[in-house]
């Protein structure tokens, strides 16, 4: 008869760490000890800050927003960040040093209340930043169109 035990080793504290795990059956070298080993890593707190390039902007033109990320040691954080106008997606980037600087042409004239949302990181906790007000007013909006014309006869 076999049998076989799934053991998973997760310290909650930072640092390595070794432990066993002492099973008694009736084998005759009873009771039998495993080794443990493993790392432990915790997380912590992190901020989302969101500015935008242009407020109030214009439609027609891409508005350009820099979000912050910042946590309190372990490190710089990385990881995605997702620019929203309520449930709506408006762009999504990657952090690099702690930053990311995302652009929309998504927004309609008025005013959008925005967030930008941190996914975390293997020791940075999800966040969210606070709403940004973000207004848009009507601007001329322009499209240029090139046209070749053909040689005459």
């Amino acid at each position: 008869v076999t049998c076989t035990l799934h053991v998973t080793f997760k310290p909650s504290a930072t640092g390595s760490y070794a432990a066993s795990l002492k099973v008694s059956d009736n084998a005759p070298n009873s009771p039998q000890s495993i080794a443990l080993k493993g790392s432990g890593v915790t997380t912590v707190a992190s901020t989302t800050k969101l500015a935008a390039g242009a407020n109030p902007a214009t439609t027609c033109q891409p508005v350009s927003f820099a979000v912050t990320v910042g946590g309190t040691g372990a490190g710089t954080p990385t990881g995605a960040i997702t620019l929203k106008n309520g449930a709506t997606v408006l762009a999504t980037g990657a952090l690099s040093k702690g930053v990311a600087t995302l652009s929309t042409e998504k927004l309609a004239a008025g005013t959008s209340q925005l967030t930008a949302s941190y996914g975390g990181d293997a020791t940075h906790e999800p966040s969210t930043s606070a709403e940004l007000a973000q207004t848009v007013n009507t601007g001329a909006c322009t499209e240029a169109k090139t046209q070749t014309l053909g040689a005459q006869p």
